[in-house]
């Protein structure tokens, strides 16, 4: 992603200003936290960020996926994590972006919020987590092919039970993919 400094930032922070009072009228609550929680009207504002949120609203299938990750992976070294960006919720809707414009690896990250534990309670969706797991499969990404298979292990998330010969079949594949591009680790996730 191009670097953008303090000089720049009025080439989309105007943008950025309206597309905030937008989803204010339309009532896109998602949007409006997120631009809040960023900071659009600190002094300090991280730009990096800013600018990633101004290409994902333009359709950018990265920044959308990244826009996620921000609010899915909180900052910090585990001890002193930023919980202002802590907000899988908000990851949830950045994913979802990207996953519906068919990024393979967004459609694998909303699978795993689906099916994880980081979501509140009523946000959980075993079949959503399947669906998105079943997309990001059919792309090849080996991850997804291995979440895919454990839901089919558990058979939790499944309408039609357990399936452990195809989620062999996917781990098998999955772990070719990764030894494939040296990221295998033994057969073991």
């Amino acid at each position: 992603m191009k670097r953008v400094g303090k000089e720049n930032l009025f080439d989309f922070v105007g943008d950025l200003e309206e597309a905030y009072e937008k989803a204010e009228r339309e009532g896109d609550k998602a949007l409006v936290e997120s631009l809040d929680i960023i900071g659009l009207w600190e002094e300090d504002a991280e730009t990096k960020w800013l600018y990633c949120i101004w290409k994902a609203l333009q359709g950018d299938t990265e920044s959308q996926r990244m826009s996620g990750w921000m609010f899915d992976w909180p900052r910090g070294d585990g001890k002193d994590t930023d919980s202002k960006f802590d907000k899988p919720e908000l990851a949830v809707y950045w994913y979802e972006m990207a996953a519906r414009a068919d990024d393979p690896d967004a459609q694998c990250l909303l699978a795993n919020l689906y099916s994880g534990d980081r979501l509140p309670r009523e946000l959980w969706n075993g079949k959503l987590a399947v669906r998105w797991y079943e997309k990001s499969a059919a792309h090849k990404i080996p991850y997804g092919m291995l979440g895919l298979a454990r839901c089919l292990e558990c058979g939790r998330c499944c309408d039609g039970g357990r399936d452990a010969h195809r989620a062999a079949a996917l781990r098998e594949e999955a772990h070719e993919i990764l030894k494939a591009k040296g990221e295998d680790d033994d057969g073991q996730e």
